[in-house]
C-alpha cells in the first residue's frame, strides 16, 4: 500500500502543478463551461477575481508540499486534507454549473486520491 500512496502523491502533485503552472492559459476539455483559461473558469463559477491568485498560490504550495511529503511523511495528513478540500470544492463547483461528468472527473479523481492519502497517513 505504501507504494500506491507514494504514486498517488506524485500523480496528484504533478497534476495540479501541470494545470496551474503549464496549462493555466490553455483551453482544455475539462474547463468549466466554455472557459479558455483558469482565470475564465474561476470567473465562470462566480468567484471574485481576487480569488484566482489566492487559490492558485495555495494549490501550487500544497502540491509542492505533497511531493515533499513523499520523504517527509509527517506532512501527509495535513497536506492531503488541505488539497482534498480544494479538490472537493472544485468538484462541487463543476456540479453547481451543471458541467458534464467528463469535466468533473479530474477534480473528483484528485479528491479521491487525497482522501486515500489522508486515511493511509492518519
Amino acid at each position: 500500500m505504501e507504494y500506491i500512496v507514494v504514486f498517488l502523491k506524485v500523480i496528484t502533485g504533478m497534476s495540479i502543478l501541470n494545470v496551474w503552472l503549464l496549462r493555466k492559459n490553455r483551453t482544455t476539455p475539462y474547463r468549466g463551461g466554455n472557459s479558455e483559461s483558469l482565470f475564465d473558469e474561476i470567473s465562470f463559477y462566480g468567484l471574485p477575481d481576487w480569488s484566482f491568485p489566492l487559490i492558485g498560490t495555495l494549490k501550487v504550495m500544497l502540491a509542492l508540499l505533497l511531493l515533499v511529503s513523499v520523504w517527509m511523511t509527517q506532512l501527509s495528513v495535513f497536506i492531503s486534507l488541505g488539497l482534498g478540500l480544494f479538490m472537493l470544492g472544485a468538484f462541487l463547483l463543476h456540479l453547481k454549473v451543471n458541467d458534464s461528468f467528463k469535466k468533473s472527473l479530474p477534480s473528483l479523481s484528485l479528491f479521491i486520491s487525497c482522501i486515500i492519502v489522508f486515511f493511509y497517513s492518519a
